[in-house]
């Protein structure tokens, strides 16, 4: 991890308003367009914020016009413990980092970056260092980050979960307990989603081998 922090500290420290920066990354914003950011040949490097600041770091530099992303995972989640309606909640993949690219539509040389990189801690006492070695930042291959942003920038929870208990969720081919109804207890595997009931293969003691059934998503909970 580069000293970069270690150097700007006073002056970070100095400059930054005080007081709390929550909520600026929302949470329950929409997709975010990554078509951009896997076209466009930019350099990238990896900010390290305060734990749970990612997506707070992420909102501040959009702002400036800074590209930052940050991998994350979309899970259904009740809004607040009153109201049973879910939403769609961001947590990050990489929890503390967010990716920063430099060099859309203009020249950018190592030094310039760094002195950007050196701006934002500046600027941010959110953001506690950079990735790299030899006490400077260190350069993503371009080519990785494109990839990993393609496949992994952005993991949405399939629509069906937010029928599902919070923290309980399963994925098709998981094994899942039966909590209500005539089943109550049972283990069982399920195979596919229809509509707000799942199709689960049941093993009964009576009757006789596997049997297929419909049980409600909201009498299923991960097996533990």
């Amino acid at each position: 991890m580069s000293k970069l922090g270690d150097m700007a500290e006073d002056r970070r420290l100095k400059d930054q308003p005080r007081g709390k920066v929550r909520h600026r990354g929302d949470r329950t914003a929409g997709p975010k367009d990554l078509s951009f950011m896997l076209a466009t040949g930019l350099h990238w490097y990896a900010l390290l914020t305060r734990a749970g600041s990612e997506l707070d770091v992420e909102a501040l530099l959009t702002a400036e016009g800074i590209v930052a992303v940050v991998p994350v995972r979309r899970e259904w989640r009740r809004i607040n413990r009153y109201v049973k309606r879910k939403a769609q909640v961001r947590y990050s993949l990489l929890p503390r980092y967010v990716f920063v690219g430099f060099g859309a539509g203009q020249a950018s040389d190592y030094d310039d970056e760094v002195r950007a990189i050196c701006s934002i801690m500046r600027r941010l006492t959110l953001v506690q260092g950079v990735v790299g070695w030899d006490d400077l930042p260190r350069r993503m291959v371009a080519r990785e980050v494109a990839v990993f942003l393609r496949d992994l920038g952005e993991v949405i929870a399939p629509k069906w979960q937010k029928h599902v208990k919070s923290g309980k969720e399963f994925e098709i081919g998981d094994e899942a307990q039966i909590t209500a109804g005539p089943f109550e207890g049972h283990i069982v595997k399920v195979d596919d989603v229809i509509g707000r009931q799942a199709k689960v293969t049941l093993d009964l003691l009576f009757g006789g081998g596997a049997h297929n059934v419909l049980v409600p998503l909201a009498n299923l909970e991960k097996s533990a």
